[in-house]
C-alpha cells in the first residue's frame, strides 16, 4: 500500500508491480473529468489522479461514482468504481496530479 501521504512516488503500474492503493478514510471529495480520469481530493490536501482501464460510459455526465472499499483502501488493479447507471471500470493507476492538473480547483 502506497503511504497515504507518500503517493508523490507513484508511477504507472508495470505488469509485474505491486497494486497502488489509497486509504478511503484520507479522501474529501471527488471530481469527475472524463470517462476515464477522476480527480481525488485528499484530507491532507494532496490531490491524485485516478484512471480507468477503459472509458466507463456516462461516468462524467452523471458526475457520480461509488466503490467499495477491500479493508478501506482503493487499489489499482483489483478495486473498480461504479457509475450511476451500474456499469464498472477498473481503476488502473493512481498518481500524483500533476502541476497543470492539480490547478484545476477542488471541492
Amino acid at each position: 500500500m502506497l503511504p497515504e501521504s507518500a503517493l508523490a512516488q507513484a508511477t504507472a503500474p508495470s505488469a509485474n508491480a505491486k497494486p497502488q492503493c489509497i486509504n478511503t478514510d484520507n479522501i474529501k471529495s471527488y471530481k469527475i473529468e472524463t470517462d476515464d480520469l477522476i480527480r481525488f481530493y485528499m484530507k491532507n490536501g494532496q490531490k491524485l489522479t485516478i484512471r480507468l482501464k477503459r472509458k466507463c460510459p456516462q461516468l462524467r455526465f452523471h458526475g457520480y461514482l461509488s466503490y467499495t472499499p477491500t479493508n478501506a483502501r482503493l487499489c489499482t488493479g483489483v478495486d473498480e468504481i461504479t457509475t450511476r447507471s451500474g456499469l464498472t471500470c477498473r481503476i488502473s493507476s493512481i498518481a500524483p496530479a500533476k502541476n497543470n492538473e492539480a490547478n484545476r480547483g477542488s471541492y
